[in-house]
């Protein structure tokens, strides 16, 4: 039939899309993408976090706060050596800290004296949106509503 799309072809090709975009790039190259090449080339060493890999940069308030935000990307071998560079220039820049819990940065900066650790936020078309019910939360309203039910019916073939 023509004009006829296979769905399963359009599944096929979106999926191998995502997975090629995922393969292709690599995390320390997606957070530090918002500065040029040809800006990063022009940046010594020491103002990058990760200054053996020119990765992280952190010559102004902006690229460092970007660093700090993907820090879950930096590899485990390297995290205590860019949380300090992190750290050591939020101090030279005096600027206060803000992570989300549970981002792998918190650890390092305990004895940060300006860091704030905020609960995670969740936003749809700009409206906060409450935290996810976990699976117990359901169950006990689940509890709760069959209690309820059971003492309506009772209460009904009562009056009968």
């Amino acid at each position: 039939m023509k004009g006829r799309i296979n769905l399963m072809d359009y599944e096929y090709s979106a999926m191998e899309g995502i997975l090629s975009f995922l393969e292709d790039d690599d995390p320390d190259e997606i957070a530090t993408e918002a500065m040029k090449k040809s800006d990063r080339d022009k940046l010594p060493n020491s103002a990058f976090a990760d200054p053996d890999r020119r990765q992280y940069p952190i010559n102004d308030e902006e690229s460092l706060r970007n660093g700090i935000k993907f820090f879950r990307f930096v590899p485990k071998d390297r995290q205590e050596l860019v949380a300090k560079n992190f750290l050591k220039a939020a101090k030279k820049m005096k600027i206060k800290i803000v992570i989300t819990k549970g981002n792998p940065f918190e650890k390092y900066c305990k004895n940060y004296p300006d860091v704030q650790i905020v609960p995670p936020r969740r936003v749809h078309k700009g409206k906060d949106l409450p935290k996810k019910a976990d699976v117990t939360d359901i169950q006990d309203a689940l509890k709760k509503k069959q209690k309820a039910d059971e003492k309506k019916k009772a209460a009904s073939s009562a009056k009968k």
